[in-house]
């Protein structure tokens, strides 16, 4: 028995459940309201709640913050984040999936926040090409969305990340 972990109480790490949503060659991305400090864009989707997996996170996070109800097919990557006690944040990993925008479907934001009442999550959304990118988003998630993309378009491509850098180029 390893004396070192506790498998029934294993320590505060977050799951989350992300979307690399694309229209042809340009990828969706979010400004959150939340993140005053850098105004910058993300992925959409979000933590997962307790005993939920991150596949669900997902789903649930796509309906609430765009309206669309997408499906968790094809995971691309998933991306460690070690803890940021300067924002309060604990370790991390987040799940990617890959969805393809259909012609007919429309984002509308903060679907599930409204219903609720509650104060808008997101105040923004773009499609983003591959070089705006770095203008649009924290160095970590303009790494994190390339990678994903490299993944969609080529198999090989998909795996385990850490902050955004395959494993073999990690800090």
């Amino acid at each position: 028995m390893h004396t070192d972990t506790d498998p029934a109480h294993p320590g505060q790490r977050r799951v989350g459940g992300l979307w690399l949503i694309m229209r042809d060659d340009r990828v969706l991305v979010v400004n959150p309201n939340y993140d005053d400090k850098t105004g910058k864009y993300q992925l959409v989707g979000g933590g997962a709640r307790p005993d939920e997996p991150p596949h669900e996170a997902a789903v649930r996070e796509g309906l609430e913050e765009i309206g669309l109800p997408m499906v968790p097919h094809t995971l691309l990557v998933t991306d460690y984040m070690p803890a940021n006690p300067d924002r309060g944040a604990v370790e991390g990993l987040n799940y990617v999936w890959l969805h393809r925008l259909g012609p007919d479907e429309k984002v509308t934001l903060n679907m599930g926040h409204e219903a609720r009442g509650e104060k808008p999550e997101l105040v923004d959304f773009k499609l983003l090409s591959d070089g705006e990118l770095d203008e649009h988003c924290a160095p970590y998630q303009a790494r994190r969305i390339r990678e994903a993309m490299a993944a969609a378009a080529d198999p090989s491509r998909r795996g385990y990340l850490v902050r955004g850098r395959p494993v073999a180029e990690a800090e």
